[in-house]
């Protein structure tokens, strides 16, 4: 089935993002018992769709979410300023109406009961529930930043700081990510000297804020003393520049 074959727009829609990691095992089976419940509830429509976060920037399913026209509720293990920064970034707006976090929790009862709570109407109705199957095939997983632009000022810190051309300026002087798989997996330093807080990387397992929690900025670093938690580019303390020169050198191998 696909989104072509969706219900009137008078069932709620939810857009329920599957976890695919092997690491979160545990997640994902909560996932798996909300989505049992979901199945048997009356009067929604749910949208089974990947990682949103792994989804490549150009694809078809990105068109068919851009497309919908009514709100929608939004189902996933990602921190909502996370999603809400991907939705805006792919055009697919006017974004959730509702959010629910409910991968994060870890006991599938609690978590359905907070569902529930948190989405009264649905099964409210004596409508069928139906469930669209989006989510049938394998993706790679994704590293790279988004920007919540209702908290990015444009200041420019994360272009100068990166060396692997992930972002450039546009003409209007805002930042933009034109090459986000160039950033390597696992390193959030972009976001450490972020001033704002405005850049995100959702699977930022150290610092939530950088993930896509919500709450006041984190305490930003100076470009000089923040230390890359990879070995990518040898951002160490020092800022050794022979190290910037030979990560340089190996983008074009």
């Amino acid at each position: 089935m696909s989104a072509a074959d969706a219900a009137p727009e008078n069932l709620p829609l939810i857009l329920f993002s599957r976890t695919a990691r092997p690491a979160l095992k545990e997640q994902a089976a909560v996932e798996a018992d909300l989505l049992d419940a979901l199945s048997t509830r009356a009067g929604a429509e749910v949208w089974v769709v990947p990682e949103l976060v792994d989804l490549p920037d150009v694809d078809p399913l990105w068109e068919q979410l851009a497309e919908i026209r009514r709100a929608f509720s939004i189902v996933s293990r990602l921190h909502p300023r996370a999603v809400d920064a991907l939705l805006t970034e792919r055009k697919v707006l006017p974004g959730a109406a509702k959010y629910f976090q409910g991968a994060r929790r870890v006991n599938p009862d609690t978590t359905i009961a907070e569902f529930a709570k948190a989405f009264p109407t649905v099964g409210a109705t004596g409508s069928p529930a139906r469930v669209v199957r989006l989510d049938a095939r394998p993706l790679r997983r994704r590293w790279y930043p988004l920007i919540d632009r209702k908290r990015c000022t444009c200041c420019g810190q994360c272009y100068e700081f990166c060396v692997f051309g992930v972002f450039e300026r546009a003409v209007d002087g805002e930042v933009v990510p034109v090459q986000p798989d160039n950033c390597k997996p696992g390193c959030p330093a972009c976001a450490r000297v972020c001033p704002a807080s405005a850049i995100i990387f959702p699977d930022c397992p150290d610092d939530p804020v950088i993930a896509g929690a919500g709450g006041p900025p984190r305490t930003s670093e100076p470009p000089s003393a923040v230390t890359c938690t990879c070995t990518c580019c040898d951002r160490g303390a020092d800022n050794d520049l022979d190290g910037l020169i030979e990560a340089l050198d190996a983008l074009d191998d």
